[in-house]
């Protein structure tokens, strides 16, 4: 299974809706959605405030990032999304593909053995598959 992991953005919509549209006030989610749709089987939002987030899942709006989060932040919600993550995919078997900055990865990557990371040095022009 290919799971697409996409990151929270600043910009989001000021009521509770699904994820997919609580994001889709910024080009770069829309953008990264839409590759999204195209490659995976399962999408879901890496979320500093909610962690691992299902596209439909409905969710209130919030102002939080992980790059304002500490080094311990960061790792402690990690590990909550690496559980959740258990819990609806194979860390073992699954590709996940990621759409997310650094500060959303780096304590993932070393517990997944499936990874890609297609937009990996491409500005955001180039994103559109």
């Amino acid at each position: 299974m290919r799971i697409a992991l996409l990151q929270c953005t600043s910009r989001k919509k000021s009521n509770k809706c699904q994820a997919s549209e609580l994001y889709s006030e910024s080009p770069r989610f829309r953008l990264s959605y839409t590759l999204a749709k195209l490659v995976a089987n399962k999408i879901y939002i890496l979320s500093a405030k909610y962690g691992l987030v299902p596209e439909n899942m409905i969710i209130e709006p919030y102002n939080e990032t992980l790059k304002d989060k500490s080094a311990l932040e960061r790792l402690v919600w990690a590990e909550k999304v690496l559980n959740d993550l258990r819990n609806v995919s194979d860390l073992e078997c699954d590709e996940f593909i990621f759409l997310t900055s650094e500060v959303y990865h780096e304590n993932l990557v070393p517990h997944l053995s499936h990874l890609w990371f297609p937009l990996k040095g491409k500005r955001q022009g180039e994103w559109i598959p």
